[in-house]
């Protein structure tokens, strides 16, 4: 077995545990190929968290079986074999008993691979791969310890458990030596972050040991913050540390009260709308995003109609939305009112049009402007930037004509919108 082929699905989570995985194979001198017909082993890093997700990362395998090579192997990792029992999921699927290995962690993996191939001795480990890309996710816990009512993570990864400090701190240093020049923080709730070390830390603790260690890091990025752990002293760190991004990621899921009660997220309309009110005044050029769910159970037109007005009179930088699903062992699946999936198919395009355009009416305020990006790829005849409004993959990307240098900040001028990209001409 010489060369492995690694196949990520789902959440930039999965990309870092995807990274790891192709670490571990190559301490055992496996290489990785683009090609999947050149692989010996095609891993497939699945993300199991919804049912369509399930079902999209399922098509995905059958197609891998079906094209095969003769002495290929084929891995099924991650959220899917935490989650469910190959021997159950046969039943439905039995083009699955072709799989040569269902791994629901690194040492079933390791096991796998040690059957035909021996690690060499004194070969130097790394902290962390990196796919060669100017920004890294790097996640600062694991696990979740909420009870939302919707979510099936708790059940398969655990509780949450902050990773120390010193081995976030060792793990950026490594990224930087390949340099990376953006770090964005990724957890189930980032600023539930050290309240379970002893002794006791938090996500501003951390921030600011990662600017005191590495001041040549320009951007460090917040993304899945929960509303109840924003405090003033991450306000305060944000709007005074010129390496922090004015930009932070909080899934409300809601704004109605009584639904979001429902869901067991701990928090109400007027909090919701007092906190992005102290966010905005304490640091004006922020942007926010956010995640919603429509058609949650019991979610009625009216309620529906709340969370459509509250986009509109927030004006949300960036969100991303989803149709409620039914997923098997939760609260959620078993409450009443649930709504029919036409109706959840139409409020979810409703609402996905209406934040299309609050979001284009943005990017039309911002031609004429003067901004800092960091250019990540190139693309036939052009580059591909962000500012510090976006993130990778979901805000969209500042478009420059010519092949620029990866990686390197540059001031650019927004000449126009091409929703959800903006077009750029370098200063």
């Amino acid at each position: 077995m010489t060369n492995f082929f690694l196949l990520t699905f789902g959440c930039p989570k999965n990309e870092v545990v995807s990274e790891n995985i192709a670490l571990k194979l190559l301490e055992f001198n496996i290489q990785q190929t683009l090609k999947i017909s050149e692989a010996d082993i095609v891993i497939t890093n699945t993300c199991g968290f919804i049912t369509s997700a399930l079902e999209e990362n399922l098509q995905t395998i059958e197609s891998l079986i079906k094209n095969k090579g003769k002495n290929q192997k084929i891995a099924v990792f991650g959220c899917i074999p935490q989650r469910f029992s190959l021997e159950n999921l046969i039943l439905k699927y039995p083009y699955l008993k072709k799989i040569d290995l269902w791994a629901k962690n690194f040492i079933d993996l390791q096991d796998f691979i040690k059957k035909s191939q021996s690690k060499i001795e004194g070969s130097k480990l790394l902290t962390r791969l990196n796919t060669f890309s100017p920004f890294a996710y790097v996640e600062i816990a694991e696990g979740c310890s909420n009870t939302c009512t919707y979510c099936t993570i708790p059940f398969f990864k655990g509780p949450y458990k902050s990773k120390p400090i010193e081995q976030i701190i060792k793990e950026i240093a490594s990224l930087i030596e390949y340099s990376v020049q953006e770090i964005i923080l990724i957890a189930q709730e980032t600023t539930f972050y050290g309240l379970d070390l002893n002794p006791k830390t938090s996500l501003t603790n951390l921030i600011k040991k990662i600017c005191e260690q590495f001041p040549q890091l320009l951007r460090i990025r917040i993304m899945y913050a929960h509303p109840n752990g924003i405090t003033d002293e991450l306000i305060e760190t944000i709007k005074n540390n010129p390496q922090v991004c004015p930009y932070i990621d909080i899934p409300l899921q809601h704004i109605d009260t009584k639904i979001l009660k429902s869901m067991n997220r701990f928090y109400s309309e007027e909090k919701v709308k007092q906190l992005i009110t102290k966010l905005r005044k304490a640091i004006p050029n922020i942007a926010i995003r956010s995640t919603f769910i429509v058609g949650y159970p019991g979610e009625s037109e009216a309620q529906f109609g709340k969370l459509k007005k509250f986009l509109k009179e927030y004006q949300i930088d960036h969100a991303g939305f989803f149709a409620f699903e039914k997923e098997s062992g939760t609260k959620a699946a078993r409450l009443k009112h649930q709504n029919s999936q036409q109706i959840k198919q139409k409020r979810l395009k409703e609402i996905y049009a209406l934040q299309e355009n609050i979001s284009k009416q943005k990017n039309d305020g911002l031609v004429g402007k003067t901004l800092s990006i960091l250019t990540d790829f190139n693309d036939n005849d052009f580059t591909y930037g962000r500012t510090y409004f976006q993130t990778p993959e979901i805000d969209g990307y500042i478009k420059i004509k010519g092949q620029l240098e990866i990686g390197k900040y540059i001031k650019i001028t927004i000449t126009g919108n091409e929703y959800p990209n903006l077009l750029g001409k370098r200063v």
